[in-house]
């Protein structure tokens, strides 16, 4: 069973879609083995419905902007949680990376930061 709201799946005796707070009406349950059979059977254009896999093009602009990664992770864990996460490693990663490479570049012209 899904939410008609947000399309998360649902436990069979929830009365609220831990996802989104949306009511589960018992007169629209019915039983769907995928996310995707439950969406073509039932004509769904929710603005909530979002496919949650890693987003290439998300996950080059947190490369390249490594805060961006944070911003994204905040504003789509609760609905994808699996492409937010994606932006957040992707952003850690990215942060870290640069990091490295600003001391390494600092350490070829002889400046000396820690010691």
């Amino acid at each position: 069973m899904y939410c008609t709201r947000c399309g998360k799946e649902l436990e069979e005796d929830a009365k609220f879609c831990p996802n989104c707070g949306e009511p589960v009406r018992l007169e629209n349950r019915t039983d769907y083995t995928t996310m995707e059979d439950y969406a073509s059977s039932n004509g769904y254009t929710s603005p909530y419905y979002e496919e949650d896999r890693a987003s290439i093009g998300l996950c080059i602009i947190s490369f390249l902007f490594p805060f961006m990664g944070v911003i994204f992770f905040f504003m789509k864990r609760r609905m994808t949680p699996n492409k937010a996460k994606a932006c957040l490693i992707t952003g850690i990663v990215s942060f870290i990376l640069n990091i490295i490479a600003t001391y390494a570049l600092l350490l070829n012209t002889g400046i000396r930061i820690f010691w």
